[in-house]
């Protein structure tokens, strides 16, 4: 519509016009730099006995968001976690997603073990950055699942070797959780190969639910133990591992006791206590590194929650950066996050620089270590 000047009204001077000009850059300038605030979202299992891994997860992520906002590492723009439940189950899982999807946040941290991963892995409503998912089936895919953690089966091929030629354990049993069943097969599949090719024999295995509330470790060890392995390979959450290997050392008190980097939690040795020195298991994770980013990171991690980080609360920290620096860029549509996150695929992680390839995976040397007291030992 045409706009018409009351007659007898002066002409706006140029100064004043001007003035006007200057005025409406000015409340543009503060539009565009208006704080903005963007849900980060978090699926991990919080409850029960598998949860410190997602619990300590949380954790790490909170404390990453937390750090961003106060440091105002993105400039006006923040972070909110907005966290959901998944109870390690497929439902639980899809109802966190749905609850997510609802919100419109459009990336997540997690999930946290390979059976859900894989779920995550048939999403395409969200963006995941798993920091812990490690079976070697997950890699090699073009999905909105991204894992932070290299494929399992460099860690268990040398496990495997160790326990034959190093540690000169003849035979072997194996205990595994069926629950998160995708990245204990691959375990097993990987440290068997090695371990039988370097003279080991593999003479029981033998799997449990952990979500079986009525599960008994006893009976299960006298079966699996009957033929008297040298070495028992346990592949379960720190909380069941540490329970099965006090029990394993007391019905075989010389038995070489093994696990995966899965069990490397705080629980394994809280609950474990003396039971757990000499046990070996494969991690990518140095409890003991010097990085000072890593050292800093422990250091505000027991100021804030009054507790030791885990592998899951480093990785946690490294997933919720990788997020919010390519959401701060424009946070639209999960692919859209992806693509940023691979343009530039470097990560700086709190112990180490490494690098997502094309299908968001790393690779990534696994170490060998022992338990030695209150903590870990890295093994030469």
């Amino acid at each position: 519509m045409k706009k018409f000047q009351p007659r007898g009204a002066a002409r706006p001077s140029a100064a004043a016009a001007l003035r006007g000009v200057a005025a409406l850059a000015c409340l543009l300038v503060f539009a565009g730099c208006a704080q903005r605030t963007l849900d980060l979202g978090f699926i991990g299992d919080l409850t029960g006995k598998q949860s410190e891994l997602g619990v300590s997860g949380r954790d790490g992520a909170l404390l990453a968001v937390e750090q961003a906002n106060a440091r105002r590492e993105f400039g006006r723009t923040t972070f909110r976690l907005v966290a959901e439940d998944d109870r390690d189950s497929p439902d639980a899982f899809r109802s966190a997603v749905d609850a997510l999807v609802a919100e419109k946040v459009p990336a997540v941290v997690g999930p946290y073990t390979s059976a859900i991963a894989e779920l995550a892995s048939a999403e395409t409503r969200l963006l995941f950055v798993s920091p812990t998912a490690s079976a070697s089936s997950l890699a090699g895919r073009d999905d909105m699942l991204l894992r932070l953690m290299s494929s399992s089966s460099g860690g268990a091929e040398g496990l495997g070797r160790a326990a034959a030629t190093e540690f000169h354990a003849a035979t072997a049993a194996i205990l595994y959780d069926a629950d998160n069943g995708l990245y204990a097969r691959d375990f097993i599949a990987s440290f068997r190969s090695a371990y039988e090719a370097a003279g080991g024999k593999v003479v029981a295995l033998r799997s449990y639910s952990s979500s079986d509330r009525s599960v008994q470790f006893a009976p299960l060890l006298e079966k699996l133990l009957a033929p008297r392995p040298a070495a028992l390979l346990v592949i379960a959450t720190g909380f069941d591992t540490a329970l099965v290997i006090r029990r394993a050392k007391q019905l075989e008190s010389g038995i070489r006791t093994l696990t995966s980097g899965w069990a490397a939690t705080t629980d394994f040795l809280r609950y474990g206590g003396s039971a757990m020195d000499g046990t070996i298991f494969e991690q990518q994770f140095d409890p003991a590194s010097r990085a000072p980013a890593y050292l800093a990171f422990v250091a505000a991690y027991r100021s804030r929650f009054g507790s030791t980080p885990s592998f899951s609360s480093m990785y946690s920290y490294d997933a919720a950066f990788v997020l919010m620096r390519a959401m701060a860029k424009g946070a639209d549509s999960p692919r859209r996050i992806k693509q940023r996150i691979l343009a530039a695929p470097l990560v700086h992680g709190l112990q180490a620089d490494y690098r997502l390839d094309a299908f968001g995976d790393v690779v990534r040397k696994n170490s060998l270590f022992v338990v030695r007291g209150d903590g870990y030992r890295a093994l030469p």
